[in-house]
């Protein structure tokens, strides 16, 4: 009994205290799925790269000249509402809108009308804005050439010349395809150089010394008294009528070989071409404040009848 008593004490003093027993845990591999995060949560974001072969670059969408013109046709019928529902509210409204015909020409292609062009702005000169307006709405304008003659071609170089629409209206339109509308003659230059007796090619004194002879011969103070209501004296004065005509057409244009541009004689003066440069570019003044000095422009095609009808009337124009 005393030999079990002193085994046992023997043992509790022998044994390591409480606080000295520690559980290992067990060891385990960590999963796939563990290993693959720890990898991409180490791995270093790689810079990104500004070029270089093999590289993807942003690519812009080609141009839609179809898509561009049918937009600005549209903001051409809100500035023209717009301006008018001011006009009516306002009365005396401080936004100025101007509309325009628009005339292309190509080596290949004499002048012809291929669109109208709108300003809305508060500037008394709204002819300042008609460079850049043009410049930045230049490819729609070719679109309407080209739809207007698909044999059109936009190579350059090509020539752009603008006009009030309303000096249009009274020296083109009315005269050409309402004839009923005008007084004015359309004279082709073959006709001109009939009436005054100039061959094809002729010089610039050749012209003025025709011209000075007809007036001598057919001059109305050459008949007198009774003389002015003779049939004689009638039909002088038509001849000096159409002598003074032709010699418009040869001279107002410089003889240019251009149906279109031979119209009005030298009473048509805001017929006038424009330089064209930074195509498509937009301009800071197209989206300021218009009370700011800002202006907004559109285009929009011409009728096709009409751009169709100067295109054949140009190609017969200089026939000999």
């Amino acid at each position: 009994m005393r030999a079990s008593i002193a085994l046992a004490i023997l043992c509790l003093v022998c044994a390591p205290p409480a606080s000295s027993f520690v559980i290992s845990p067990r060891c385990r591999s960590p999963t796939r799925l563990e290993a693959t995060k720890a990898k991409a949560k180490s791995k270093k974001k790689a810079p990104t790269s500004s070029g270089g072969f093999g590289t993807k670059k942003d690519v812009k969408a080609p141009f839609n000249a179809a898509a561009s013109l049918l937009r600005s046709e549209k903001l051409y019928d809100k500035l023209e509402k717009e301006s008018f529902q001011d006009t009516i509210s306002e009365g005396d409204s401080t936004s100025v809108f101007r509309e325009y015909v628009v005339t292309v020409q190509t080596p290949s292609q004499s002048w012809f009308p291929a669109a109208q062009l709108c300003l809305l702005t508060h500037s008394s000169s709204p002819s300042v804005h008609l460079p850049p307006s043009l410049s930045y709405l230049a490819r729609e304008v070719l679109h309407c050439a080209k739809s207007a003659s698909p044999s059109f071609s936009p190579s350059p170089p090509v020539s752009y010349a603008i006009e009030p629409l309303s000096e249009f209206m009274t020296h083109v339109y009315d005269v050409c395809i309402r004839p009923e509308q005008s007084t004015q003659e359309v004279m082709t230059l073959k006709e001109a150089r009939e009436i005054l007796g100039l061959e094809k090619e002729y010089e610039e004194n050749d012209v003025k010394g025709k011209y000075r002879k007809m007036t001598l011969k057919y001059h109305p103070d050459r008949f007198v008294g009774e003389d002015k209501d003779s049939e004689e004296a009638k039909e002088a004065e038509i001849k000096f009528d159409r002598a003074a005509k032709a010699y418009d057409v040869l001279t107002s244009r410089n003889g240019h070989q251009s149906f279109y541009a031979s119209l009005g004689g030298k009473a048509r003066n805001e017929f006038k071409t424009v330089e064209v440069e930074d195509v498509g570019k937009e301009r800071v003044g197209m989206s300021m404040d218009l009370e700011l000095g800002g202006y907004r422009c559109a285009v929009r095609m011409l009728d096709t009848e009409i751009s169709s009808f100067f295109i054949a009337r140009n190609e017969n124009f200089s026939e000999k």
